[in-house]
């Protein structure tokens, strides 16, 4: 089939990607990367740290083409074209499609909004007719929706225009500390994007507001620079790099100030998930709150409209506070996660502790980052209380060694960079293991405890009891025979966690006669016919079994021979292959599974 071509865009896409070498040659490979990002929207040389250090301090918007680019871009050729006396139509026209060109290479949806939204003003000024923000805001949603109505659900749709609504908002305060300054809008824009930005991301930046307001200032002279630095540079490379000069300088300031930002105690407050109930509740209070306060305007003025609007700031942090700290159920639960070819559990003590089973995979990169953490966070989760580690193979410790190896450690003693965590557990055993080795090295130098465990230790908060059935010896034929099997306890429930024991571990805990009755079973080595036996499904019987296992794996997980004994002994399986992540949880009327009522 023939391929269908658009030379537009792919002139512009040879334009962004010669501009990004040009920075590649003058700047250091993180600087380049950043000006790369943040002057063409291209983010495939921006670096992982960097990418969430910017998101967690509040920031991530400079690194995408937005309404601030187009607006300090746009305006700055429209004023240059009017000052040299070209016609408004002309100034107009050539601004415009500069823009929409920008945009287009973006890609971005805040680009988008902010050229329909630049069009609309330098049509205001051919015109002479008065620019009107609400009127152009809902031109430009309507164009957009119209165009793809499902980006009504996209982050950059809704954050943006959220982004625009806080200026909107921002004009209602009183104070000349607040009214037409950066201060005011800056706040403004952070209460009316919050929702948002925990919807989307599950947390909020406390310090953004002032951060935005150290570095906003500075972006006019990082774009400025970037670009006359990046357009000499195809004359002089000497000459590109005295221009880019000034906005390494000023990238590397701004990097260095959110890394300090985010040591700060609570810089980045983990909300979970808000339901779309308490958006609306969120949404309607504050513009109560900012419309209930009219009645101030006929009193006399105290500290010029200051009083009202601390009123207002007072109101709404009260609102925000509310919204993210409502208790909901206090159920116990149990999160298998979808990690791919690989093992991980978390346990909700209800509103006691964070427990971590594992969390892993041989198939999912970065499994940490893109699964565990957004699933903490969204269940409004920053630390996990105890990580119990069975055997320290890749698809069982991946998750823990990734948080570690990026741990950054705050003057609150919390991790600045993502999952704060309590104790670390791993067997007590003899095992030559480099992995073990490094997590046990990276624990210490981070203060963060480890316990050994083996079989006997009781593990007990609350309700919940976690007993060790294994391993009992300190040296085993492999790490898998040698697997943590941890008994968990909640009130009238039971479930047994066997890591990928097999072999001499898993006749050990059959001869001793530690194995009793349990309500679910973690199917030890991923669903592998060579485990979970007959005898074991005898002594356990089950009446779950989670198979924790990737679609499509090459080892062909579940095998055939396991499921069939499962059947054979009244143990229904649950797989994550196929059901995604597994959830249990436990109250007073017993326990369910994803709806499977028991």
């Amino acid at each position: 089939c023939r391929r269908t071509v658009y030379p537009l865009r792919s002139a512009l896409m040879r334009l962004q990607n010669f501009c990004r070498r040009q920075m590649e040659q003058c700047l250091e490979e993180k600087e380049a990367g950043i000006l790369s990002a943040m002057l063409l929207g291209d983010r495939a040389a921006l670096d992982r740290e960097t990418k969430n250090l910017y998101q967690d301090a509040g920031i991530f918007h400079l690194l995408a083409i937005s309404g601030l680019h187009i607006s300090l871009t746009g305006m700055c050729l429209y004023r240059v074209l009017r000052k040299i006396h070209a016609p408004f139509q002309a100034s107009a026209l050539l601004s415009f499609g500069a823009m929409a060109a920008y945009a287009f290479m973006a890609g971005s949806v805040s680009a988008i909004r902010a050229v329909f939204m630049f069009g609309m003003f330098l049509l205001s000024q051919v015109t002479g007719r008065t620019y009107d923000l609400p009127t152009a805001l809902a031109a430009a949603a309507a164009c957009i929706l119209t165009w793809a109505s499902d980006m009504i659900t996209q982050a950059g749709f809704l954050l943006s225009f959220a982004a625009v609504g806080g200026v909107l908002l921002a004009s209602c305060w009183e104070s000349r500390l607040l009214c037409r300054t950066a201060a005011g809008v800056s706040l403004a824009v952070s209460l009316f994007t919050a929702m948002p930005v925990a919807f989307f991301y599950y947390q909020l930046p406390l310090y953004a507001v002032l951060l935005n307001l150290c570095i906003l200032p500075l972006m006019p002279f990082v774009l400025g620079f970037g670009i006359a630095g990046t357009a000499a540079s195809v004359c002089s490379k000497t000459l590109g790099s005295f221009l880019l000069a000034p906005a390494h300088y000023l990238i590397r300031a701004i990097t260095f100030l959110c890394e300090k930002v985010c040591l700060l105690p609570f810089s980045t407050i983990v909300t979970g998930k808000p339901g779309i109930f308490a958006i609306a509740v969120y949404y309607l209070a504050l513009a109560l709150i900012f419309r209930g306060f009219a009645a101030w305007k006929r009193r006399p003025a105290f500290w010029k409209g200051g009083f009202t609007d601390a009123m207002r700031i007072a109101a709404a942090g009260c609102l925000l506070a509310v919204c993210f700290t409502v208790p909901g159920r206090a159920d116990f639960t149990m999160t298998f996660l979808d990690v791919g070819q690989g093992d991980g559990c978390c346990i909700q003590n209800a509103r006691r502790s964070v427990w971590m089973i594992d969390g892993g995979s041989s198939t999912q990169e970065q499994v940490a980052q893109y699964c565990i953490e957004p699933f903490l966070k969204s269940k409004g989760i920053g630390r996990v209380d105890y990580w119990l580690l069975s055997h320290s193979d890749a698809d069982h410790s991946g998750g823990l060694y990734e948080i570690l190896r990026t741990y950054v450690r705050g003057t609150d003693g919390k991790n600045a960079a993502g999952i704060t965590v309590g104790t670390i557990l791993l067997a007590d055993i003899r095992e030559d293991s480099e992995r073990r080795e490094e997590i046990c090295s990276m624990a210490r130098r981070l203060q963060i405890p480890v316990r050994l465990v083996r079989r006997g230790a009781n593990l007990a908060d609350g309700d919940l009891n976690i007993k060790i059935l294994g391993p009992k010896k300190t040296a085993y034929e492999d790490s898998n025979a040698s697997s943590v099997v941890a008994l968990v306890k909640y009130q009238g429930f039971s479930a047994l966690m066997t890591g990928d024991v097999e072999g001499s571990g898993e006749k050990e805990l059959l001869e001793d006669g530690v194995l009793e009755d349990v309500d679910l079973l973690k199917a030890a080595h991923h669903g592998s016919g060579h485990t979970t036996s007959g005898e074991f499904l005898k002594k356990t019987k089950p009446e779950v079994t989670v198979i924790s296992c990737g679609k499509g794996n090459r080892y062909g997980h579940p095998h055939a021979e396991l499921l069939e004994r499962l059947a054979k002994y009244g143990s229904k399986a649950v797989r994550t292959d196929e059901h995604g992540a597994v959830i249990l949880t436990v109250n007073e009327n017993g326990y369910r599974i994803r709806g499977w009522q028991n």
